[in-house]
């Protein structure tokens, strides 16, 4: 009975140990699970996993209802001195309306020292329906700053999963105080038109990452050249597609036989410097003149 007794004892013993071995691998593999599981939430947060259902519906409509109920005041609005006089206001190729000349005149002009002929032809278009109503014009600021900030939230969402978070941000993006400049001023529509097309080509990079494909890698080089064609601003976006490529999309590393990290948005920085250079030295040529000193230039261009 004592050997038995024994044997028993050493029996629960070895079973306690088991028991107590496998709650630990459990405990160790439920960790590693949902680190695993987490990380692949954001590597793989590019992929089409996440679907575009009836709440991220509302989200939009609410954004762009808050939106546009928050900037619907500027409907009442006049313009100011500030630029749109020789913008629209005295400008005979805008005020005139969308023509052959003026279009023309939009892609060949650096008036302003600015090369931007998408910016003119929206302005022409706008005095094409609404004359010199400057509510005409700020409201189309006010429906692009709304379209802004869907495709941000449509792009945080696409890459990120995180549904509300997402849609804070772009709350943020579309109601902060900062934006009120770029809608409430006529002549700041480059600001509001080049970020629609720079969010867009976010979008559009997106898509690429998805499914890499030259139909989708141009999809891309188009919306970038429109916002450069909309404000020259946009020379810094390839920075942006690199920094992208580091989080979320977690493709910026270096390997043998493969290309190096950002020869990717090689081409998007090309044709970026163009334009950059085209703007600088055409801007540079208008604005030196005898009575303007040193100093100024320097603080200009800084």
């Amino acid at each position: 009975m004592g050997a038995t007794m024994i044997v028993e004892s050493g029996w629960n013993r070895v079973a306690k140990q088991t028991a107590h071995k496998k709650r630990r691998r459990n405990a160790f593999g439920q960790r590693d699970f949902r680190r695993q599981h987490g990380r692949q939430r954001v590597v793989n947060a590019a992929q089409p996993h996440t679907a575009f259902g009836r709440n991220d519906l509302f989200i939009a409509f609410g954004l762009v209802a808050v939106t546009l109920a928050v900037y619907a005041q500027v409907a009442s609005h006049q313009f100011i001195i500030l630029d749109d006089n020789r913008y629209i206001r005295e400008n005979p190729m805008v005020n005139h309306g969308l023509t052959l000349t003026g279009i023309a005149w939009a892609f060949t002009t650096f008036h302003a020292a600015n090369w931007h002929p998408l910016t003119w032809l929206s302005h022409m278009l706008d005095s094409q329906m609404f004359g010199l109503n400057a509510g005409g014009h700020l409201v189309v600021n006010a429906l692009i700053h709304a379209a802004n900030g869907l495709l941000l939230f449509l792009f945080l969402r696409r890459v990120t999963g995180a549904k509300w978070r997402s849609a804070i941000v772009a709350a943020l993006f579309a109601l902060h105080p900062l934006h009120v400049e770029s809608v409430a001023w006529a002549a700041e529509r480059k600001d509001t038109l080049s970020t629609f097309f720079g969010l867009l080509s976010l979008v559009a990079y997106a898509r690429y990452v998805e499914t890499p494909s030259w139909k989708r890698y141009a999809l891309v080089a188009v919306a970038l050249a429109l916002g450069l064609m909309a404000k020259p601003m946009l020379v810094t976006w390839p920075f942006v597609l690199l920094l992208l490529d580091y989080w979320p999309f977690h493709r910026f590393q270096w390997q043998r036989a493969t290309r190096p990290a950002g020869s990717r948005e090689a081409p998007a920085f090309l044709s970026c410097r163009g334009f950059d250079g085209h703007n600088f030295h055409r801007a540079v040529a208008r604005r030196s003149s005898p009575h303007i000193c040193a100093s100024a230039r320097f603080a200009t261009s800084v």
